[in-house]
């Protein structure tokens, strides 16, 4: 498991978190970012569970151009890159989600490809999210920054699948 959070700070933006921890078995060790810039910069990425389904999402998707019916284009992105790359979605038991952030919103993508988005709430975690999203609603009067981190620590505290170097990106 791992810890993706974001936090909606205004101004069509959106800061994001990650841990770098990677586990493999018995071993441990610090991963490339869980969270990344992509689409010419105008989309915030996140991931948790398979590499594989991170690797996609980072090298493989052409993350959309036009932003009209994100939710569906997006859907469309993952599924084109996955047919690209022979990455079969429906019969490889991968498991992963995702977090994908543009204009201030933060839309949520499970391994079903449902891609969702709650506007009643300005976060969202992935990974460990029962603790982030516990933090991150206790903590709403923080600013995006201190609530990020607070989320984080508290998964790291809670999970022995989530430590620290944290990565943070604002989109």
């Amino acid at each position: 498991m791992t810890c993706v959070v974001a936090v909606v700070t205004g101004h069509k933006k959106v800061l994001m978190g990650a841990d770098s921890l990677i586990r493999g078995g018995d071993d441990a060790w610090s991963s490339e970012p869980k969270v990344w810039r992509a689409g010419a910069g105008r989309f915030g990425i996140g991931y948790c569970g398979d590499f594989a389904w991170g690797e996609l999402l980072r090298y493989r998707v052409r993350w959309p151009t036009t932003t009209t019916e994100l939710p569906k284009r997006l859907k469309d992105c993952i599924q084109n890159a996955a047919a690209r790359t022979d990455f079969d979605l429906k019969s490889k038991k991968f498991s992963g989600d995702a977090l994908v952030c543009h204009a201030g919103v933060i839309y949520t993508i499970d391994n079903a490809l449902n891609v969702l988005t709650d506007p009643t709430r300005d976060y969202a975690a992935i990974g460990t999210e029962d603790i982030a999203n516990g933090v991150l609603h206790a903590t709403k009067a923080w600013n995006p920054k201190r609530r990020v981190l607070a989320a984080l620590k508290a998964s790291a505290e809670h999970s022995t699948t989530v430590r620290s170097p944290w990565v943070l990106l604002q989109v």
